[in-house]
């Protein structure tokens, strides 16, 4: 076997964990917000990573660079190249006309020389295609027997939808919490089991994090996330897998065999289904770059008797869907996922070296808490040199009455916690205490002008540290935002 083909199945590897690095942000930069905020006075402390998600990637001024440098404002180094390029191979492939003696250019016009000489590969589907590599079995869902981390051993856990500092819009998997999942020195851990009976066909690992894609089915994959460890079954399959990758990882596993660990931290759960009803997004095109939201589903959906009823009873949220959701678009109406104009939807290539974009800049949603979903919610990619999520002061106007002919609308921002809705007293993310109230708080953060110009166009600007009194008209400042 050459080594240009070898290079190939080297890019798909590649591919994989880039696309899990992605996922993996996401959920870190929940989990560890969550675990600052709830044990800010104790003596333990978190560690910051919001970094990870912040920083911009190193520009590269000189377009004529070097394997070390990379190619140009895309990428930097030749492993990170690598591993843009093979899901931004159009991006890579224009800019590599103009930059024929990059060596990295030329390892990836090789690659596609290659490509066009194989037979075309026959994928199910586009997960099939980016994580099982066109070897997938079987169709359809499954039930699933085993959850993921056992009831017993469950806190509680957080449904899909939530959104916090990075994670702008509603996040598209359940956090499963270990009971004393606060413990550090050392950690409680609790063992992670298989839901149903699959292949472990893709892994990311990143220091104590682990993430591990198992198909169910041609149609059906889960996510299991965060972990802190994993089974020395997949450890050596995945050892054996980065020694040989034109095979790629492929392991069988049973349903209900032990695939890791997590202590001291969430578990992240996603279960992904081709077959599953058109999300509410009026522009799908725009999740592009993340294309597996679009076939995000209720892992509540596919549990069996007992074990449904067991997890449930761990979940705060009693408005169905109980499992949450990621999906509040409606066309011409306020409600739901924006995109700053221009920016092309849910990640913009154009802006991925930008220090003042990063990675959710762009995104603005007007949604509803996922644990108490009777209370709004405005969650921004900036808001003052920052992103955040606030309440609204009186908690109206309701953005799924806004439309074009409302007019300027005035949101006073507001900061927030939770309560347990039984007793009135404060919930610190530990146990399940039943269903669970925002609570605003009284002092407002800014206001945010929004009027609705066309259907799928809106106006706004947000104006730290004043209140609705003192704002009367939009600036120059004022941005557009889209579908």
């Amino acid at each position: 076997m050459n080594e240009t083909y070898l290079m190939k199945r080297n890019m798909y590897l590649i591919f994989g964990l880039l696309l899990l690095t992605v996922i993996f942000m996401s959920g870190c930069i929940q989990q560890e917000s969550i675990q600052k905020e709830a044990i800010e006075d104790s003596d333990q402390a978190v560690p910051e990573s919001n970094a990870e998600t912040q920083e911009p990637v190193q520009q590269v001024e000189d377009k004529t660079t070097s394997p070390s440098q990379g190619m140009g404002q895309l990428c930097s180094g030749e492993e990170q190249c690598l591993s843009f390029c093979a899901i931004y191979r159009g991006e890579c492939e224009k800019y590599c006309q103009g930059d024929t003696e990059n060596p990295i250019c030329q390892k990836i016009l090789s690659a596609r020389s290659i490509d066009q000489e194989q037979p075309t590969r026959q994928y199910k589907n586009i997960l099939d295609e980016r994580w099982s590599r066109g070897k997938c079995e079987g169709n359809g869902t499954v039930q699933f027997v085993f959850s993921p981390m056992k009831p017993e051993d469950t806190a509680f856990i957080i449904p899909l939808g939530d959104m916090i500092d990075g994670h702008i819009t509603p996040i598209d998997h359940q956090y499963h919490y270990p009971i004393n999942w606060r413990m550090r020195n050392p950690p409680h851990e609790v063992n992670i089991y298989a839901p149903a009976a699959g292949y472990v066909v893709e892994l990311w690992e990143g220091g104590a994090d682990i993430s591990v894609f198992v198909e169910h089915s041609c149609d059906f994959y889960s996510l299991i996330g965060q972990l802190s460890d994993i089974s020395p079954q997949i450890r050596q399959a995945v050892a054996l897998a980065r020694e040989n990758p034109e095979k790629g990882l492929r392991l069988p596993v049973a349903e209900g065999e032990l695939i890791g660990k997590v202590g001291g931290k969430s578990l992240d759960y996603s279960v992904f289904y081709i077959g599953a009803e058109p999300k509410q997004f009026v522009v799908p095109e725009h999740y592009g770059s993340e294309y597996w939201k679009i076939y995000t589903v209720d892992p509540f959906d596919y549990y069996k008797e007992p074990v449904k009823s067991q997890l449930l009873a761990k979940n705060p949220r009693i408005v169905p869907p109980l499992g949450g959701r990621i999906d509040y678009d409606i066309d011409g109406r306020l409600v739901g996922t924006w995109f700053l104009e221009g920016t092309g939807g849910y990640k913009d290539l154009t802006k991925i070296n930008d220090p003042s974009y990063g990675y959710a800049v762009g995104h603005l949603v007007f949604a509803y808490f996922t644990m108490d979903p009777s209370s709004l919610e405005i969650s921004t990619g900036y808001f003052n040199g920052h992103w955040g999520q606030f309440a609204i002061k009186g908690n109206t106007p309701n953005p799924k009455d806004v439309n074009k002919e409302s007019g300027m609308i005035k949101y006073e921002l507001v900061g927030f916690g939770y309560k347990v809705a039984s007793t009135g007293k404060v919930w610190d993310y530990d146990l399940y205490a039943g269903p669970i109230h925002v609570v605003p708080e009284n002092e407002v953060d800014g206001v945010m002008l929004v009027q609705m110009i066309e259907d799928r166009k809106i106006k706004l600007e947000v104006f730290p540290g004043k209140t609705a009194s003192q704002v009367s008209e939009f600036t120059e400042n004022a941005k557009i935002y889209e579908r």
